[in-house]
């Protein structure tokens, strides 16, 4: 049986980040995290395949209706 972990969407994640990263003021960090975000997103819209070392792999799929 397969145990499902919870799910984290975007704003939990950065919360997540933002009590985790203190050296930099709250609205710096969170232009960091949105910045890596927006490239991510902007690449994967344009096809290209984004491979993170030790986490994983984003690419868009062509899926037929």
């Amino acid at each position: 049986m397969r145990i499902r972990t919870p799910k984290k969407n975007k704003s939990d994640i950065l919360k997540t980040y933002l009590q985790s990263e203190t050296d930099l003021t709250s609205k710096i960090n969170e232009s960091i995290f949105n910045s890596f975000f927006n490239i991510l997103e902007k690449n994967i819209s344009d096809h290209i395949t984004i491979e993170l070392r030790n986490f994983g792999v984003f690419r868009s799929k062509f899926m037929e209706p």
